[in-house]
């Protein structure tokens, strides 16, 4: 479902301030509700956080501290019972980086599956990048999220 200003939930006072958000453009805290972070994968996050990827790393120093778009994004955030590499919650955008363990022979349907999961029952879009593109083209990415932005954030 496409975010216009008129579905996207304004906050009131009863959301915690762990669930709320704001827009980088115009200011105005959203939120929206979302599975958060399940205290049974907690330690499972944790070990993700410190011994990630390289390109996860790359890519979290360009994602932290709302460096593209003024957009927050977490870092090994569950959803239900996935674990996504990166999360936004004001756009409802998650972010895998694929590297050669996706490529094996049923990984993409499971891939699909997962992304469909995300889709219809949490309404969370899912980006998908090779890892090694965090290294050649880490503009393209910026660039993809930046997209997204304009088209999912209701011109918010």
């Amino acid at each position: 479902m496409k975010q216009t200003p008129e579905n996207i939930v304004k906050m009131d006072l009863s959301t915690p301030p762990s669930l709320r958000a704001t827009s980088p453009v115009s200011g105005e805290e959203l939120t929206h509700e979302y599975a958060k972070n399940l205290v049974n994968l907690k330690s499972n996050r944790r070990q993700l956080r410190s011994h990630g990827t390289p390109a996860e790393g790359a890519l979290w120093k360009r994602l932290k501290r709302r460096q593209v778009g003024g957009w927050l994004f977490h870092r090994q955030f569950s959803v239900g019972h996935y674990v996504l590499d990166f999360y936004c919650p004001a756009l409802r955008l998650g972010i895998e980086l694929d590297g050669d363990y996706h490529h094996h022979l049923t990984q993409p349907q499971a891939d699909f599956d997962r992304e469909q999961e995300l889709l219809t029952k949490h309404q969370i879009h899912l980006l998908r990048f090779e890892n090694q593109l965090v290294f050649t083209r880490p503009q393209d990415i910026e660039a993809a999220i930046l997209h997204f932005a304009s088209e999912h954030s209701g011109g918010v």
